[in-house]
């Protein structure tokens, strides 16, 4: 019989244990930090135990590892016993209390040199060991020499409670906050968002660079910069929000600031799979779907300061359409009304991931094929079936193009298995040959 006893780094049980999603009893017990010196203790204990009770003969024993190095010693000093107490504490009696602990304690100059058991790994700075002493002696023997704190909360600013919920309204809108740099250059009027006013005004005095020389007077320039880059970066819609200062310089006045909000939409409404026709947002079908948006949160015909539309041209050639939107939040209502998102369930366990690469005629319909597959998984737990790419190459056999399927699984109640997730693909995939679909080689 073989018996081991061990003992486990604490940060990296906690870190595997975090990755993995893995939560057991060890790894609660070593994440918290377990005693070290018990190990061979405990293996010396049991090895005693079967040699007293089922005469068993020890043959040998080793350790492996030099263990975690010796915890540093700790120096109380006296005055800091006394400070937190609040009254003088006897060094006898703290020696007494502190071995009554299994710490070793050996008397310096003005305080205590303690160190610490290897059981109580709590213990690690001075504080440490006055709190023990005073707590072995007693909380109620400790003097009240500080006044009673009563104080309410101070109240949260209604700009800001206002700033959250128009936020959070935006968010279950379906817009994504997002944050861009406060400065920008003299071209903000050439981009066809100036205001009027003249940068020079709000120039910097120690700028980080040309590009951030001027406090901006807009959000419109930055945002839809952020909508162009994610369009390049190949996303199909954008929506998106910023609540934020800009600055305004008038002819003999100083420079003002004023909260804003901005908002950007534009690119495709629609199915993310490359199969799915895309819904470009035309001229009239966007601004009309936009405005009523901001009917949604409160925004007149009078509070927009800037309302107006974008162009972007992809990498195919073809040309996007964005609308944007900015207005002052003094001018926009605040909510009236709680947005409760609507709750859907999720699984805590881990979804199982497949691809499907199918050869196919180019004039195969997509519809009856995904139809088809989705419907040899009734009764599965599919979470999601989609293409995810379309292969056309010269290396595939003439009249041919290659859809690479994605299948995901995820049961509410239990993690799947490898073998009945292959199951399940071999269905779609037989469901797909009857469509005249078959895998690529």
């Amino acid at each position: 019989m073989l018996l081991e006893s061990a003992w486990f780094e604490p940060r990296t049980v906690r870190a595997m244990a975090h990755r993995h999603g893995l939560h057991t009893d060890a790894s609660h017990r070593f994440g918290r930090g377990a005693d070290a010196a018990m190990a061979p203790v405990a293996r010396d204990l049991l090895a005693q135990r079967l040699r007293d009770w089922a005469g068993a003969r020890l043959v040998s024993a080793w350790s492996v590892g030099a263990g975690p190095a010796p915890r540093p010693a700790v120096v109380l000093p006296f005055a800091m016993a006394d400070r937190v107490s609040g009254r003088p504490v006897d060094p006898q009696r703290a020696q007494e209390l502190l071995r009554a602990l299994g710490c070793s304690v050996e008397p310096v100059d003005g305080g205590l040199r303690v160190q610490p058991p290897t059981w109580r790994h709590d213990l690690a700075l001075p504080e440490d060991m006055a709190e023990e002493v005073l707590r072995l002696l007693g909380y109620e023997g400790i003097p009240a020499v500080l006044p009673p704190l009563e104080s309410s909360p101070a109240p949260l600013a209604p700009d800001y409670l206002k700033r959250r919920k128009l936020a959070s309204r935006l968010a279950n809108l379906g817009f994504y906050q997002t944050v861009t740099l406060g400065f920008g250059d003299d071209r903000e009027e050439a981009s066809g968002h100036g205001f009027g006013d003249s940068p020079v005004r709000r120039t910097l005095g120690n700028p980080l660079g040309e590009d951030y020389s001027v406090m901006r007077g807009t959000l419109l320039r930055d945002l839809d910069g952020v909508a162009r880059l994610n369009l390049e970066k190949g996303a199909r819609e954008v929506r998106f929000f910023e609540i934020a200062p800009v600055f305004r310089a008038m002819e003999g006045q100083p420079v003002t600031e004023t909260w804003t909000l901005g908002l950007v939409w534009g690119g495709e409404s629609g199915g993310e799979d490359p199969l799915t026709p895309p819904n470009r947002l035309s001229g009239s079908e966007g601004r009309s779907r936009l405005l009523g948006i901001l009917r949604t949160i409160g925004v007149t015909d009078e509070a927009i300061q800037a309302f107006g539309r974008w162009e972007f041209t992809d990498a195919e050639g073809a040309t996007r359409l964005g609308w944007h939107f900015e207005a002052p939040l003094s001018a926009i209502p605040d909510a009236s009304e709680r947005v409760i998102p609507r709750f859907a369930p999720f699984s805590r366990f881990p979804m199982m991931e497949r691809d499907l690469s199918l050869l196919v005629d180019l004039d195969q319909p997509y519809g009856p094929l995904k139809e088809a597959m989705e419907a040899a998984l009734a009764g599965t737990p599919l979470q999601d079936l989609r293409c995810v790419d379309v292969f056309r190459h010269k290396s595939l056999p003439q009249g041919t193009q290659a859809w690479l399927m994605r299948l995901k699984f995820q049961a509410m109640d239990r993690t799947l298995t490898g073998e009945e997730v292959e199951g399940w693909v071999l269905s779609a995939l037989e469901a797909a040959k009857a469509l005249g679909a078959r895998l690529r080689g």
